[in-house]
């Protein structure tokens, strides 16, 4: 696991193996990482192997009540920054937060085999006898306006890969 697909052309191996040097690369402060961060690499957290599930998890948080969820956005977000740049920097979980969950890194191995799914594939789907699921349709970050099978996150609330990473990176490293 974690290896390249047998059979890649030698350009494609080559993204393949740049991708990993990518993934495994730490940011320093002078990169774009922090003030808050998680860890400073992808490869940090996606690690067994590289790319594949982790033996890290994240705090999120909010506050349930009879109106819904808040994700507190206007407190900074839903996920708990456990790394500073700077010790004032340092978060914790507001007072307003009455709900909490530990959620263990997931796996990205074979993300781009998903991404390559077509959405008509997808959407066909939901007309399959047995399948009572609906497609979460959504905007990709580098193409506003054109919608798409969401396909990654918790809830598939991202299109692509791309924006799962400038995301993940602006969450987790940012």
């Amino acid at each position: 696991m974690g290896d390249p697909l047998d059979g890649l052309t030698a350009e494609e191996l080559a993204r393949f193996l740049d991708g990993q040097v990518d993934y495994n690369t730490t940011l320093q402060e002078a990169d774009g990482l922090g003030p808050i961060f998680n860890k400073e690499s992808c490869g940090n957290c996606h690690n067994n192997p590289l790319g594949g599930t982790g033996n890290q998890s994240v705090t999120r948080f909010g506050l349930a009540d009879k109106g819904g969820f808040l994700d507190l956005g206007y407190l900074g977000g839903s996920l708990l920054q456990v790394n500073a740049i700077n010790v004032g920097c340092v978060e914790t979980i507001p007072p307003e937060a009455n709900v909490t969950s530990l959620r263990v890194t997931n796996g990205m191995l074979g993300y781009g085999l998903v991404e390559a799914i077509l959405d008509a594939d997808l959407l066909a789907n939901e007309t399959t006898p047995g399948v009572s699921g609906r497609a979460h349709i959504v905007e990709a970050f580098e193409a506003p306006g054109i919608d798409r099978v969401g396909r990654f996150g918790w809830k598939a609330q991202v299109p692509t890969l791309l924006t799962f990473s400038a995301d993940a990176s602006l969450m987790e490293m940012a």
